[in-house]
């Protein structure tokens, strides 16, 4: 590979694979018509037609849509669970619950109607934001209505994202594109597909087959790799490749590689890749172009030499430069070569100044504006502060244009440089240049330069490949020329020999891997490498540095250390010279989260005293050889910590009928979309004004913002962006009203099942007499045991709830029964939650036994229990007997979300349960007093509570026994024992709580048998 010249950018091609998702031919929208596959997933929103027959009937037809509870309803069936099984599975269900009902049947279940899904499409996509797409949607499919990924949009990483984690691995396009490998994953509810920048784009044009730019990643970003994206070069093409890249000094130049002898060659994020094409053959001919009239090919007969060509092509144009030109002949093995002439001195006729012509030559005439006076200036490039041409003068040396460069840079390599000198009309001449000898005045290195050198140092990362380096307790400590089989006591003994005050226990090789630019340390047992013991005399590799340590080195004093938010944290050998900069290198860099303007280093003193040292991160990186890269100590520890935690990070807070609302971290260009993305988006009770709460000038101001609701996709017309402590607050829709809510009515009626709270018009919900009065009761209903059940959340406001818990918190206190614990642990959350449920699965048991009538004997038991308002029932106090007696007209109750309306069959006992001497039910007697069936189970016990005695109706009312004129069929007599009767009787208002009680229904807790 070779540098030269730098050629003019060709003007931008495509970006292969952006135009896919744009094509209108193209369209990745599953087909509605088609079936969908037998381990399709069912979901709210889906149709489903259910078909049930044998021969010439019909048992049932319908198309049928899963409700928002994931159910289906069939008029033969009733309530089917239908979200989350497959479509196999929902056939399977259906034709084992029309087994029971029909001996012989078909069956024919096909999803009619796909439900959509939200999904996000985020990151450089054309039109980022959020689609409603089809339930069978893949990625294609997301990418594809976002318009694809925009022109600085990555094809090969793109993420898909659910529950905040990735699925799988990044998603290449290009596998699709190039291979026919499907990578496109089906979507489901709530994905969010990120398209990332693109990372290395490089341009591929020439000779391949398909010219484009091109997206590479780690596996393809050698110069034969990508040549094979690029469908690999044409017939056509010679094997010679010209890169255009753009230099640390954001200059452009050309690198010249050959094929396959380059085909490593690793390209970088910007470069233009040209495939040259083999030229056109010259037989007999000659070419002339540049600054002459009628520039062209011209036969060798008549233009054997450089005047008469010139003539023949109408001679040198104004502006013609003559003190320069170049001739480009192809060599027999197939290379190029430039040749420089002097066209002023061919015409003047000076010895030896013209060169013969050849067959295939092309002779380049520049202009004055295209060449500069070469003649006048000296070059330098590379490794120095300031590279460019500089003004020649006469006597000039090597240290003279070193010095107007300004010096070497940091990364300079000065053991050798190289000197390029341009005789006219002859090859250009190689001269080796030792720069550390040249600037420390030898005048052997110090050359004295000629008008159009050029001088190029190397950095020492290009020459890591030729040298190994021992530094530390050596003679002549620097770099040394590496040759294959080079091992550890031949460095050391080119190195001059060891110094008298040296370990001999160990030494330590540092070796650079190639395939992942990272250190490997080698602990080396010198004494057995210098006695050429094989084992420990390791083979040297280029590149490796190998340092010797003075005696007092040794020891666990050898260690340096880094904590805190770096890649790889923890302790490192230290070497001489070792910086700040270089340990945060072997710790693979600082995190994202850093605070890099300071971090600590301490230093242990001799007198064990510790010292702190603030270091700013970006300095030290940089690499300066200066107090803000500081030079390390054994045992020194470097301390980086987290942004959080030596500043505040700013956030914005989000309030009001949205999925997740809270505190939010502000981001840079963080707009009132991004944080309503961020929030879940709205609730459906949300109305479409969303005001902005912020500080100004000490005063706070309200900013109404319309936000645009179509289906799940929120607009803004007006975007702002957000500021540290901004307040959003997100209305409530008062006319709101969800008519996808349901009541439940079980029991002894008709059709039994869910059924639609809101009328017809949907402005106001059914009442309970509405209920019931669209079903039939069946014979055996018990109108006084009906029961209507109402989430707590409905029955209590928010002030009511705290008041109340304080009341209970205070009745166990003085009970002897409350935890002492106020911050609850999660073992003891845990274990309330496990109580919680058992009484819930008790309540069920306990409507089970109340509802029997074979006579079965149970036993019911409370036992002491604390006072807390999981304990309620969900019950309210109705007297569904009278609301039918009167039609409705007394009794009537609005229902609520969720309301489960439960009617009995008609009871035939009694229960008894408490303080008695015998637990059990008797049968119903009519008109019998309550101590009729107290002494049908033996009377009370000693510790029975007389006075206290309570009568739970079968709709769940509760009533003290002098207030219960009569017992009831289904009746539960509830005799508290003295310790139920103290917790209750410590608050000294036992008619105002039984009368809380009986409107929340208190539960008893049953045990059947």
């Amino acid at each position: 590979m070779a540098p030269s010249q730098p050629e003019p950018a060709k003007p931008r091609l495509s970006v292969f694979g952006q135009d896919f998702f744009r094509a209108a031919g193209i369209n990745f929208e599953p087909n509605p018509e088609a079936p969908v596959p037998p381990d399709y997933v069912l979901g709210s929103g889906d149709s489903l037609s259910v078909i049930c027959w044998y021969g010439n009937t019909e048992y049932e037809r319908a198309t049928v849509l899963v409700n928002g509870a994931g159910e289906i309803y069939l008029k033969t069936l009733g309530v089917v669970p239908a979200s989350s099984r497959t479509a196999a599975q929902m056939t399977d269900e259906l034709r084992r619950r029309y087994a029971k009902l029909y001996k012989q049947f078909e069956l024919s279940v096909r999803v009619v109607g796909r439900r959509t899904i939200p999904v996000w499409v985020m990151g450089e996509v054309t039109k980022p934001g959020k689609f409603m797409l089809s339930s069978m949607a893949t990625v294609f499919t997301a990418l594809y209505a976002a318009g694809g990924p925009s022109d600085l949009g990555s094809l090969r990483a793109i993420r898909l994202m659910r529950h905040g984690k990735q699925v799988g691995a990044d998603i290449d396009v290009y596998q699709y594109l190039l291979n026919g490998i499907d990578v496109s994953v089906p979507l489901e509810p709530g994905d969010t597909l990120f398209v990332p920048f693109t990372r290395t784009l490089v341009a591929l044009d020439g000779e391949v087959r398909r010219p484009a730019i091109y997206e590479l990643r780690e596996t393809d970003i050698t110069l034969s790799a990508a040549l094979a994206l690029a469908g690999g070069a044409t017939p056509n093409s010679a094997d010679l490749v010209s890169i255009v890249r753009v230099n640390a000094d954001r200059e452009r130049q050309t690198i010249d590689c050959t094929l396959p002898k380059d085909a490593a060659f690793v390209l970088r994020n910007g470069d233009i890749v040209t495939v040259k094409a083999v030229p056109p053959p010259l037989k007999n001919a000659v070419a002339i172009r540049g600054a002459v009239h009628r520039p062209g090919q011209y036969s060798i007969e008549k233009a054997p030499s450089i005047p008469v060509l010139v003539e023949l092509a109408g001679g040198f144009t104004a502006d013609a430069y003559l003190e320069q030109a170049i001739i480009e002949r192809q060599q027999d093995d197939g290379t190029l070569i430039k040749l420089p002439v002097s066209p002023r001195k061919i015409l003047a006729k000076e010895p030896g100044a013209e060169l013969p012509l050849r067959a295939g030559d092309t002779l380049t005439i520049f202009t004055r504006t295209q060449l500069p006076e070469l003649l006048d200036i000296v070059t330098i490039t590379g490794e120095v502060v300031k590279p460019g041409p500089y003004p020649f003068r006469p006597g000039m040396r090597v240290a003279d244009l070193m010095e107007l460069a300004f010096g070497p840079s940091t990364n300079a390599y000065l053991t050798q440089a190289y000197l390029y000198r341009y005789p006219v009309a002859a090859d250009a001449v190689l001269m080796p240049v030792n720069l550390e000898k040249a600037l420390a005045g030898d005048v052997t290195a110090n050359l004295v330069l000629q008008a159009r050198d050029r001088l190029m140092v190397k950095s020492r990362d290009e020459v890591l490949d030729f040298v190994v380096r021992v530094d530390g307790e050596v003679e002549k400590p620097g770099a040394l020329a590496f040759y294959r089989g080079m091992r550890i006591s031949d460095a050391v003994f080119l190195a001059g020999g060891l110094k008298v005050n040296v370990t001999l226990d160990r030494a330590l090789l540092t070796r650079i891997k190639k395939d992942t630019y990272t250190e490997e340390l080698i602990e080396v047992h010198l004494r057995e490498a210098l006695a050429k013991n094989p084992r420990y005399d390791l083979p040297l590799r280029e590149g490796d540095h190998l340092v010797i340590y003075p005696i007092s080195q040794t020891g666990e004093a050898q260690f340096v250390t880094i904590d805190g938010a770096v890649s790889a944290p923890g302790t490192y050998p230290y070497r001489g010279e070792m910086r700040v900069s270089h340990l945060l290198f072997l710790a693979k860099g600082v995190l994202l989260t850093a605070y890099v303007p300071r971090a600590d280093l301490y230093r242990i003193r001799s007198d064990n005293t510790v010292e702190v040292i603030a270091v700013n991160l970006d300095d030290a990186q940089s690499g300066a050889l200066t107090n803000a890269n500081p030079l390390l100590r054994p045992r020194d520890r470097l301390v980086v910590v987290k942004r959080e935690e030596v500043m505040e990070l700013p956030t914005v807070q989000i309030d009001g009928p949205v999925r997740k609302p809270g505190a939010y971290r502000l981001v840079t260009g963080m707009k009132l979309s991004d944080l309503l993305h961020q929030a879940g988006g709205f609730m459906p009770e949300a109305d479409t004004v969303v005001e902005l709460h912020r500080e100004v000038n000490g005063k706070l101001s309200a900013s109404p913002f319309t936000v645009t609701i179509d289906g799940e996709n929120v607009s803004l017309k007006l975007d702002p962006f957000l500021q540290a402590h901004d307040l959003i607050t997100v209305m409530e829709n008062p006319h709101y009203r969800d008519t996808r809510t349901a009541f439940l009515i079980k029991g002894a009626v008709s059709r039994p099942g869910s059924y639609p709270l809101y009328t017809e018009t949907g402005t106001k919900p059914k009442t309970l007499y509405e209920a019931l009065n669209q079903l039939e009761l069946l014979p055996e209903a018990y109108p006084a045991g009906i029961t209507l059940y109402r989430s707590q959340s409905l029955l209590l406001g928010g002030p009511q709830k705290s008041e109340l818990a304080r009341f209970m918190v205070e009745l166990d206190q003085r009970a002897g029964v409350a935890n002492t614990n106020a911050a609850a642990s999660e073992e003891a959350a845990a274990e309330d939650a496990a109580k919680n449920q058992s009484v819930r699965n008790m309540s069920s048991a306990l409507a089970q036994v109340i509802s029997t009538n074979d006579g079965d004997s149970v036993t019911l038991i409370i036992p002491p229990r604390q006072m807390s308002q999981q304990v309620f029932g969900l019950s309210l106090a109705i007297d569904a007997a009278q609301l039918l007696r009167t039609k409705g007209r007394q009794g009537d109750i609005e229902l609520a979300p969720g309301d489960v309306i439960v009617v009995p069959k008609t009871p035939e006992t009694v229960t008894v349960i408490g303080g008695v001497i015998n637990n059990g039910t008797v049968r119903y007697q009519p008109k019998k007093s309550i101590n009729y069936y107290l002494d049908a189970v033996g009377g009370i016990a000693e510790d029975g509570e007389k006075r206290n005695i309570v009568v739970l109706r079968a709709n769940g009312r509760m009533l003290p026994a002098r207030a219960a004129r009569a017992v009831e069929p289904g009746d539960v007599i509830i005799v508290p024992t003295k310790h139920i009767a103290q917790v209750i009787k410590t608050k000294g208002a036992y008619e105002r709580i039984i009368q809380t009680l009986s409107e929340m229904a208190l539960i008893a807790l049953p045990f059947t048998k």
